[in-house]
This record gives C-alpha cells, sequence and structure tokens, in this order.
C-alpha cells in the first residue's frame, strides 16, 4: 500500500489466519535554505510484525506522507500526524500505522514514526530533523546555535518542545506554522516542533503484533504498508 493521502482497507482474504506486516514511515521535509532546498528532513523509521487476523476482518491502512519544504508558509505537514512547520522549515513526515477501527488511534496495533522536519539558516546552516522512530524518535539537530532543537518522541509521550514551539501529542508532531519553524514526526506519539532547529522526529509502536521490530530510520520519502501471508 502506498501514499495516497487518505485511508485505505484491505479485508483479510479466505484461509489465512496470520499476516507478515512492514511499515515505513514519512520522510521529514528539508528545509528552504537562502541557496536553494536542504535534504534534511529526518528519515521515517521502519516497523514489522506477525499480526494473528480472521478472514472478512477488515484493516484500516495509514501511509503516511512525507513533510514538504516551508516555502511561502504552512500547510507542508506530511499526511497521518506530520507537523506544520513555517517558511525555511520543513513540515513533519506523517506516521504510518495499521488500525481495526478507521479514525482510531487507540486501534492502532503496529506503527513506523514519521521523521521531523529539517529547518536552516542564512547563510549556510542547515539543521536537520530528528528521524522516525523506533522505540523512541531522534532529536532534532541545532548545530552550534544556542536555539533548542525539538525532541524525539517515546514510547509514552511526545517529544518535547523546542524553542518557540509545542510539543508533540499522541499520534501527531508538534507545530506551529511560524517564520523558521520544523514541523515534527507524527507516529505512536509524536516529535516536538522547533524554531531555528530540526523537528523531533515520532516513535514506532509494536503492541499488538508478535516478533515485533522497530528501527530508525531507513525510510525515504512517503510512506508504505506491506502485507504478506
Amino acid at each position: 500500500f502506498s501514499y495516497t493521502g487518505g485511508v485505505q482497507q484491505w479485508t483479510v482474504p479466505e484461509c489465512v489466519s496470520s499476516i507478515s506486516l512492514t511499515l515505513r514511515g514519512g520522510q521529514g521535509g528539508g528545509s528552504e535554505a537562502c541557496g536553494g532546498a536542504e535534504d534534511d528532513g529526518g528519515l521515517g523509521g521502519v516497523a514489522s510484525g506477525v499480526r494473528s487476523v480472521t478472514p472478512g476482518e477488515v484493516l484500516f491502512i495509514y501511509a503516511g506522507g512525507a513533510g514538504t519544504q516551508g516555502v511561502g508558509g504552512q500547510n507542508n505537514s506530511g499526511w497521518n500526524g506530520g507537523g506544520d512547520s513555517g517558511q525555511y522549515g520543513g513540515g513533519g513526515g506523517g506516521g504510518t500505522d495499521v488500525r481495526t477501527i478507521e479514525g482510531d488511534l487507540n486501534s492502532r496495533f503496529i506503527v513506523a514514526g514519521g521523521g521531523g522536519g529539517g529547518n536552516t539558516g542564512c547563510p549556510n546552516h542547515a539543521f536537520s530533523g530528528g528521524s522516525g522512530g523506533g522505540g523512541s524518535g531522534g532529536d532534532g539537530d541545532n548545530g552550534t546555535q544556542n536555539w533548542t532543537p525539538a525532541g524525539g518522541a517515546s514510547q509514552s509521550a511526545g517529544g518535547s518542545a523546542g524553542s518557540n514551539c509545542s510539543a508533540g501529542t499522541f499520534g501527531a508532531g508538534g507545530n506551529n506554522g511560524g517564520y523558521h519553524m520544523a514541523g515534527g514526526g507524527g507516529g505512536w506519539y509524536g516529535g516536538g516542533c522547533a524554531y531555528a532547529a530540526g523537528g523531533g522526529g515520532g516513535s514506532g509502536y509494536v503492541g499488538g503484533v508478535t516478533n515485533g521490530s522497530m528501527s530508525n530510520g531507513g525510510a525515504s520519502g512517503n510512506g508504505s504498508v506491506t502485507i504478506s501471508w
């Protein structure tokens, strides 16, 4: 299942009682530097595991979108929980998840975190967004600047807020949409956003599968879900 910007459904076929899943979170958007675009958005995380299912059961697929560059304003977040940024910062990547109930965050049983948005300053400062999780999302970067970067999300809390911005929440990255902000990545919990520093990555989750594994980074571009049996 590739990114579509909307919910997709999959019905378990006859005679299938177990499925293997691999999820890839959306990458954070790069920043818009004085001399052009920067490739500094955090990579999405990867999550996998095995789930017992029943023929005829319907699962709801949320393949997260990649954040985009903050050119000219906000609304550049990745679909499914990425946080908005503002001019020059990158939007947070959307988390990727599979649910048993459409629209219900609590029914997610596997999640790959989205990467945090990058940020930039003139003349030559690029601040990378944190990678998506993983048990915990990666922290944003502030280089040698004095502005506080955003924190990556954990299994139990959103990532901390960077300077002049907001913390992540359950399922969504922190966002502001103001000048020089970088959005947090979506995920089980979302990463924080930050001013003049990188956004935090969202966390992954494998509590609803067996043989679960998670890794930080590893996923570029839009998110995806692969189901096999």
